[in-house]
């Protein structure tokens, strides 16, 4: 188990409220924190080991390392699209057209 207070700083966000985040995604070895407003995010506030990404530039890797489970995840995010509502078969026709 890592030392959580190793990990309590405010790290400098612009919301300091966010630092949560920046510990469980430390705390459980997560390789990415996928937000849709980066700027809350700022690289380089960010502990090495970790990437700050965009759904849009997320999806299309997390469909290579897991079909199944990248699919679930495009269910939740297009489930919370509201302005504009985007169905899942638009936002994965979005997804190939942005990789081609």
């Amino acid at each position: 188990m890592q030392d959580i207070n190793a990990w309590i700083r405010p790290f400098g966000l612009p919301d300091p409220d966010d630092k949560q985040v920046v510990i469980a995604a430390k705390l459980r070895g997560a390789g990415a924190i996928v937000i849709n407003n980066l700027r809350e995010f700022p690289r380089n506030r960010i502990p090495t080991g970790t990437e700050v990404k965009s759904p849009r530039v997320f999806s299309p890797c997390a469909v290579d390392i897991n079909s199944f489970i990248a699919l679930i995840a495009q269910e939740e995010m297009t489930s919370r699209f509201e302005h504009p509502s985007m169905g899942l078969e638009e936002y994965q026709s979005a997804l190939i057209n942005l990789v081609a």
